[in-house]
């Protein structure tokens, strides 16, 4: 698919800012949506909002088992043992926070060491850094390249037997994730990252 036929499923592409075409790039803060995702928000606002999980009258009922067969299909999607495996976020930031703080104050010690990248966003730093304070454990970054890239290289010379979280930079996390799909795949069928 071309960038030019994907832009088109952005309404908000269709918008000229000062006379220019709009270029995006915050999207690691707020994404805009594609006119398939605006669609169906807008008809589960008019037609079949309620809240999930939390009463019986009909409305309910369909919203929660909506939110459930969410998470069946990306559990199929990301391949995931269990559907209860699956956490819905507000965003990247809420899941980022939700990790650092449920992994590192269960697991992480004294002495222990986190890796991330020199390429962080703001909101894989911070709960890090709190936890460094609280729990004094070490945050050792992995430094990118002339090119602007983090050689696996630089994340694996950095491991040490303090090591308990290796985080970081989206390209490397989606190349792990995406063997670790093919190597669980019970048919080896080809993955794209």
């Amino acid at each position: 698919m071309k960038i030019d036929q994907i832009k088109k499923e952005f309404p908000i592409f269709d918008e000229k800012i000062q006379n220019n075409d709009l270029v995006y790039l915050d999207s690691a803060n707020s994404s805009q949506k594609p006119k398939v995702v605006i669609d169906r928000i807008n008809e589960f606002y008019t037609k079949q909002f309620s809240n999930v999980g939390r009463s019986v009258h009909y409305l309910a009922v369909a919203a929660t088992n909506l939110y459930e067969n969410t998470r069946t299909s990306v559990q199929k999607y990301i391949n995931a043992k269990d559907k209860n495996e699956i956490v819905f976020t507000k965003g990247a930031t809420e899941a980022l926070n939700l990790v650092a703080n449920t992994l590192g104050q269960k697991y992480l010690e004294e002495g222990d060491e986190v890796i991330i990248t020199e390429l962080e966003h703001h909101s894989n730093y911070v709960p890090w850094h709190f936890l460094r304070k609280s729990k004094n454990i070490k945050i050792n970054f992995a430094e990118i390249n002339e090119f602007g890239e983090v050689p696996i290289e630089n994340i694996e010379k950095l491991i040490t037997a303090k090591t308990k979280i290796v985080g970081g930079y989206i390209k490397i996390l989606r190349l792990f994730a995406k063997e670790q799909i093919a190597n669980a795949s019970s048919d080896k069928k080809s993955i794209e990252a």
